[in-house]
C-alpha cells in the first residue's frame, strides 16, 4: 500500500479538511472528478489514517496532521464543542459546495478576523486597568 496521496484532488480534499476542521462525508462528492470512484478513494485515504470518521464527519487522522504541519499548510486544530461544531458543518459545507466554483470565492468569517487584537465589544465591562 502506498502512504502517498495520488492526485491533486486529494491534496486539495486534505488542505480543505485542515482550513475547516470538519466535512460531511454526503459533501466529498465536490472534490472528486468521478462520481463513482470516489467513495473509494476516501476508504483508502481512511486506512492510510490520513483522515478518520467520526459519525458522519470526516476529519484529519494522525498521517493526515502529520502532512499537513510537513507541508506547511493552514492548520486549524479540531474543536470539539458540540454547539460550534454544528457550525464549523454549516460553514464547511458552504465551502465544499463552492469549492470548485469559478465565480464565487468563499471566505469563511474566521479568515476575516483579525487575531491579534482584542475585540473592544465583547469586554465591556472590563476594567481599564486590566489592558
Amino acid at each position: 500500500m502506498s502512504y502517498f496521496l495520488n492526485d491533486s484532488e486529494e491534496i486539495s480534499l486534505i488542505k480543505f479538511i485542515a482550513k475547516y476542521q470538519y466535512l460531511s462525508v454526503n459533501d466529498t462528492k465536490y472534490f472528486f472528478s468521478s462520481e463513482s470512484y470516489y467513495k473509494k478513494r476516501i476508504t483508502k485515504l481512511i486506512q492510510k489514517e490520513f483522515l478518520r470518521r467520526t459519525k458522519l464527519k470526516l476529519v484529519l487522522g494522525k498521517i493526515g496532521i502529520e502532512y499537513v504541519k510537513l507541508c506547511n499548510f493552514e492548520y486549524i486544530r479540531l474543536n470539539r464543542n458540540a454547539k460550534y461544531v454544528e457550525r464549523l458543518m454549516y460553514i464547511s459545507h458552504l465551502a465544499a459546495f463552492y469549492h470548485n466554483c469559478n465565480t464565487v470565492d468563499f471566505t469563511p468569517s474566521f479568515s476575516m478576523k483579525d487575531k491579534v487584537s482584542l475585540t473592544i465589544t465583547g469586554r465591556r465591562y472590563v476594567r481599564k486597568d486590566e489592558y
